[in-house]
């Protein structure tokens, strides 16, 4: 393996300071834990040029103590690690253990031939092992670098630091220590990035850089002095400082310092002390603030790696829009070339015809400009008389020819040859014209499944940018769309069983009733897991909003005279957030295909709807999958309503839909919306209305067969507004069932279409709904979804 410089020239620096850096002054096992994390980690060749760095490092700095030269114990490890590493393919923390215990024993080993004590072995492995399990995240760093630092990554980072200022001591610069001078300034940095975090940030960072350079320079050394006691507190002050810039971080050093100068041996380790203090804010002001940005973005909650995790949220959907927008425009493309053969029609053929007389018969006459060019119409009527006065396949003469025609032609026998040619031709272009109508219906559906295809992912991938536009905030679409709640918390339902009225030989008329409560336990669905999307969990910190309203649902339905299924279809969607959709479709017609549609229709809202996505493109999608499935031969309705039943708001969208009736005491508000079904055209005009809700208010949904009544006049929504005003405000139960009572003529008649309506009343949530069923143990698993076709 061929190394780069950046490969082999990091790995020999660091190996060569960490195998100068000692423990209590008597052994030096950090250079040989540093080149058993990279083999460990698969690293080998790196290892291998660590081990030099370490060897050449362990030679360039004062023996240790006690125990082996550092080499044959480096050897040992690389060879151990690369084995086991490259040849059994052990797991990463198996190998490094089988290194350290290599290690180990030359050690002691060593010592029993030598009779030397055990400490010095002792000591070495301890602290050779508790080296390894400290480096090996931040070893891992130098292979794949996260986007984000965990803590323990963090931890190992700031350690490794550490033990590579470790290494340069003893190294003196113009008369100061290198060792103390590169410890102030990390701890200097350490506080200026966590100063993004607040005050609380800086502090923790410094104090935390603080107090492990102080216990490592104690640990090296062996020795307890003052200069090194001092870095805790010195970080503590300099990470507060830090939130007045880099001038209050040096500041908050410096009083430290002062602070703890009586503890000092004398004003000489002061004054170096304050000088090193110097030098590291001299060293700290090179680091430019995009460096320092950087880094506090490589720490979670801080601001900066917020604004990073959403640029990187922001380059990846922005990444995935366009592939998405490339996979929708070859499909759409695909789609466009496959629909090209279309068949012909009598203009286009005979346009044919006639520029084959133009170009084939009458090239190279004298008098071509005269009948193309300034007689060009008269010639093309003349053509014309003589294709339809000639039967198929019949010859034409120069007396045949109109008299305009034959004036204007100086070679009429010419003309009237090739024109017969050309009508000789004409039968065999019938049947090819027929395969090709034949075969163009086939071209026709691959062209609208991959257009229709290719509308779904441009779709998707307009949502993407939604999402991403909503990314640094909650905006005006984010305020819209249903799923992105702040709550995980669902809500139970207490459903009532249907009640049938029905009458002896003929199809019965249910009036389904949905008594609807709202309770405090989550929405799961038929597996007893959250839903998926994404939209079950609340985001970190966001406020828990509680309801103040509860939903009760009635739906009264029956289907049309000579139909025992309704081709109207119903849902009923609990979402996160105290949230409830109710869904209506009307399927095209009456009987088992409307049901059908209709079902489809729901059953897509409220997957997409429990997947995450707004209303607005929910309805989009419905229609796309519509349009694939029969474009042009069916379509339905969509009639939804979203009540918030925390701030009691309601939202509603409608695509070729009846009108929305709120009710409030005797006042009825008619909502209408003027659009095409779904399923119908490829783009489908949306928009989502809030009206806001007040306690007692009733919401009726209907389908069109509700407004289908014999004493109804030119206004039908409104004559069905008077009749809603004209029931005693109550139980939606009730106002459901009248509903639909007056479309029936009489007790055994059935209406000509089928009926649904929908009754919802807005009611205050008493602090006794939710705790009550609990303390009794009545609560029930909420069911997800709805009523399909009955």
């Amino acid at each position: 393996m061929v190394l780069s410089r950046g490969h082999w020239l990091t790995p020999l620096l660091l190996g060569l300071l960490l195998g100068r850096a000692t423990v209590l002054a008597a052994a030096k096992p950090f250079g040989t834990a540093f080149v058993i994390s990279l083999a460990a980690l698969g690293m080998q060749t790196r290892a291998l040029v660590a081990t030099l760095g370490a060897v050449i490092g362990d030679a360039l700095s004062p023996p240790a103590a006690g125990g082996l030269p550092a080499w044959p114990v480096l050897l040992v490890a690389w060879c151990v690690t690369a084995a086991a590493g490259r040849w059994f393919r052990l797991p990463p923390a198996v190998v490094a253990l089988g290194a350290l215990l290599g290690a180990a024993s030359l050690r002691f080993v060593e010592a029993a031939f030598t009779g030397g004590g055990w400490d010095m072995p002792a000591l070495a492995s301890v602290s050779e092992t508790l080296a390894v399990v400290a480096l090996f995240p931040a070893v891992g760093l130098l292979a794949a670098r996260p986007a984000e630092l965990g803590r323990g990554q963090m931890a190992s980072v700031l350690a490794a630091a550490g033990l590579l200022v470790m290494g340069t001591e003893g190294l003196e610069m113009y008369g100061l220590a290198v060792s103390a001078v590169l410890m102030r300034t990390l701890l200097l940095i350490a506080a200026a990035a966590g100063r993004s975090a607040g005050p609380l940030g800086g502090m923790g960072a410094g104090a935390a850089a603080g107090t492990m350079m102080s216990v490592l320079a104690v640990l090296g050394t062996g020795l307890w002095r003052w200069p090194a006691a001092v870095l805790a507190p010195a970080g503590l002050l300099a990470g507060l400082g830090a939130s007045l810039g880099r001038i209050g971080a040096l500041a908050g050093l410096f009083i430290a310092h002062l602070l703890l100068s009586p503890y000092a041996a004398d004003g000489f380790e002061i004054a170096a002390a304050l000088t090193e203090s110097l030098a590291a804010a001299a060293l700290a002001a090179l680091v430019p603030r995009a460096a320092l940005d950087q880094m506090a973005a490589l720490v979670p909650d801080t601001p900066e790696a917020r604004r990073a995790r959403q640029e990187r949220r922001r380059r990846a959907e922005t990444a995935a829009r366009r592939e998405l927008r490339k996979i929708s425009a070859a499909l759409q493309d695909v789609g466009r070339r496959l629909g090209a053969p279309r068949p012909e029609d009598a203009g286009e053929r005979f346009g044919r015809f006639v520029l084959d007389v133009a170009d084939d018969v009458c090239a190279g006459c004298p008098h071509h400009a005269v009948c193309w060019s300034t007689h060009v119409y008269s010639t093309y009527r003349d053509l014309l008389q003589t294709a339809a006065a000639a039967a198929d396949g019949g010859s034409v003469r120069p007396d045949d020819l109109p008299d305009g025609l034959r004036r204007r032609c100086i070679q009429p026998e010419r003309l009237a040859a090739g024109v017969s040619r050309m009508l000789a031709a004409m039968p065999r272009w019938w049947p090819a014209a027929a395969a090709q109508e034949a075969e163009f219906d086939v071209y026709s559906v691959v062209q609208r499944q991959l257009a229709g295809i290719g509308a779904v992912l441009a779709a998707v991938a307009d949502r993407v940018e939604w999402r991403a536009a909503d990314a640094g905030g909650p905006g005006p679409a984010a305020n819209a769309r249903l799923a992105g709640a702040p709550d995980d918390a669902g809500n139970a339902r207490e459903t009532g069983a249907p009640l049938t009225t029905g009458h002896p030989g003929k199809a019965a008329t249910e009036l389904l009733l949905d008594r609807s409560a709202y309770g405090p336990e989550p929405m799961r669905n038929a597996q007893g897991s959250m839903p998926p999307g994404g939209v079950a969990g609340p985001s970190a910190g966001a406020p828990r909003r509680k309801p103040r309203y509860c939903l009760v649902v009635d739906v009264a339905r029956a289907a049309a005279a000579g139909s025992s299924v309704s081709g109207d279809a119903f849902r009923r969607v609990d979402l996160p957030g105290h949230r409830v959709v109710l869904g209506l479709s009307d399927g095209m017609g009456t009987g088992p295909r409307a049901a059908v549609e209709s079902e489809a229709a729901v059953a897509m809202l409220e997957r997409l709807l429990l997947e995450g996505f707004d209303l607005a493109f929910a309805a989009q999608i419905i229609n796309l999958i519509l349009l694939l499935r029969s474009p042009g031969e069916s379509f339905a309705t969509l009639d939804v309503c979203s009540f918030d039943l925390c701030d009691g708001s309601m939202q509603l969208l409608k695509t070729g839909a009846p009108p929305t009736y709120i009710r409030r005491a005797a006042h009825v508000d008619v909502v209408r919306a003027d659009s095409l079904p779904i399923g119908i055209l490829q783009a489908v005009e949306t928009s989502v209305v809030e009206y806001r809700l007040h306690p007692g208010d009733t919401v009726v949904m209907v389908t069109d067969g509700a407004l289908e009544t014999g004493s109804i006049g030119a206004d039908k929504a409104e004559a069905l507004a008077r009749a809603l005003r004209r029931l005693e405000p109550g139980d939606p139960r009730e106002t459901a069932a009248e509903l639909l009572k007056r479309v029936q003529a009489g007790p055994d008649q059935f209406p000509r279409d089928d009926v649904t309506v929908v009754a919802a009343r807005l009611l205050p949530l008493r602090p006794v709904d939710e705790g009550a069923m609990t303390a009794l143990g009545l609560q029930r698993e909420p069911r997800l979804g709805g009523d399909g076709p009955s």
